[in-house]
């Protein structure tokens, strides 16, 4: 497996992999707006300074898991991890998630911070286990169905 950064041009790849791996969000009350999602809006993301990993399988050449990031004063965010469900339970969120904080480390960040759906426990038991911590709550409403989102930082320092 190989980890690279994403150019503009893979937008659509960026994507089809983001719909597929939240799709599942597409079943439940309060739909996630990473469906609603278009090429376009990544693209603009890009413009806005984001920048994504990929991890691809070498052979054939396919994309199994992203994350999109961007540097915030003293901090890596990062949102839409996105591991293709045929793909999951093989560490790659792990590794992404690790990655980054090499990253962040390497540029002299303090923190590691991102957003999660509290209701998703398995996201929440992600983060916690790579030592991130809940710093607050929110809640938003999705096609009127109230989401509470946590939001988490992992300190580097």
């Amino acid at each position: 497996m190989d980890l690279t950064i994403a150019k503009t041009q893979d937008t659509a790849l960026i994507h089809a992999l983001t719909q597929a791996a939240f799709a599942e969000y597409g079943r439940e009350p309060g739909t996630s707006t990473a469906l609603k999602e278009t090429e376009e809006a990544i693209a603009a993301q890009f413009a806005g300074g984001m920048e994504v990993l990929v991890v691809y399988q070498a052979a054939p050449l396919t994309p199994l898991a992203c994350v999109r990031y961007q540097f915030e004063g003293d901090a890596l965010y990062f949102h839409r991890l996105s591991v293709h469900p045929d793909c999951r339970r093989q560490g790659l969120a792990k590794k992404l998630v690790g990655h980054l904080e090499a990253l962040a480390r390497a540029q002299g960040l303090s923190r590691l911070t991102c957003s999660v759906r509290l209701q998703k426990a398995d996201n929440v038991a992600l983060y916690t286990g790579l030592g991130f911590q809940l710093l607050g709550e929110r809640s938003v409403c999705r096609d009127g169905t109230a989401v509470t989102t946590g939001d988490f930082e992992k300190r580097l320092v």
